[in-house]
């Protein structure tokens, strides 16, 4: 079974009050926010894992790499 990211996993909850609670009117309009976060995650978990496979790499050419991903995430987004 494949993982779901948290934005599916959100998408999986609006998607499931659009019905219910947001007014017809805005569900295209919520499905293409949601299209846009995956669109927007799938690039940042597919650039995370290039800077994995270059950090690694880098690890054993000049040293440099981040210590844990704290220090990944705080450089990348601001923490």
């Amino acid at each position: 079974m494949k993982k779901l990211t948290a934005v599916h996993q959100m998408a999986i909850w609006l998607e499931a009050e659009i019905g219910q609670f947001i007014p017809t009117e805005k569900t295209e309009y919520i499905r293409l926010i949601i299209g846009n976060a995956k669109a927007l995650e799938k690039e940042q978990i597919e650039q995370a894992f290039k800077i994995g496979q270059l950090n690694f790499k880098n690890a054993f050419t000049n040293g440099k790499f981040y210590k844990n991903e704290n220090e990944y995430y705080n450089e990348t987004f601001g923490g």
